[in-house]
């Protein structure tokens, strides 16, 4: 199974373009909110083009399953033709149980509370804008970054996650710049 993982695109075309590039051969996407948007906080890119960005994630022959994030809005549900899921969204994908949300309205503790409960393995979100991969007992945190507006010194990067082994992804260069094993 190869999942592609992205968060975080403000309704940056380019960044979308090369993301999905990248995720062509994946069985299915998840993104982890903030999709259209761009945010009043954060900086108009000129590549900022919420329309097309929706005619690209719609034309995906890859499924993508996305998680609402606090930029997102009921009208980008009108342009997004698959669910945009609130707040949180469960995968199962053999030998994981992933939960991702975008990282805006529970705590850690709530969310470590709640994947102990029920098993979950992998916890993906978005928000903070900077890449995090981080284990708690046998629990794995993962953080894309952003490929619209990093706020950490690493590149605008996706994850590909394949055969326990979860890659970040320089979305411009195509390049694997950090690599760990899920063990």
């Amino acid at each position: 199974m190869k999942i592609g993982i992205f968060s975080d695109t403000h309704g940056d075309y380019k960044a979308v373009k090369k993301s999905l590039k990248i995720f062509k051969n994946c069985d299915f996407i998840l993104h982890c909110g903030d999709i259209l948007n761009h945010g009043v906080f954060n900086p108009i890119k000129k590549s900022y083009n919420p329309q097309k960005v929706a005619e690209l994630l719609n034309k995906s022959k890859v499924p993508i399953i996305f998680c609402k994030g606090n930029c997102d809005s009921e009208v980008d549900q009108a342009a997004i033709k698959r669910p945009i899921q609130s707040p949180i969204a469960y995968i199962f994908a053999e030998p994981f149980k992933i939960l991702i949300s975008h990282g805006h309205n529970m705590s850690r503790e709530d969310i470590l509370k709640l994947v102990q409960k029920d098993g979950y393995n992998i916890v993906v979100s978005g928000h903070t804008h900077r890449q995090l991969f981080e284990r708690v007992e046998d629990i794995f945190f993962i953080n894309p970054g952003s490929v619209s507006i990093p706020l950490d010194d690493k590149p605008p990067s996706v994850i590909i996650l394949e055969d326990n082994e979860l890659s970040f992804i320089d979305i411009y260069t195509g390049e694997v710049t950090e690599r760990f094993k899920l063990e």
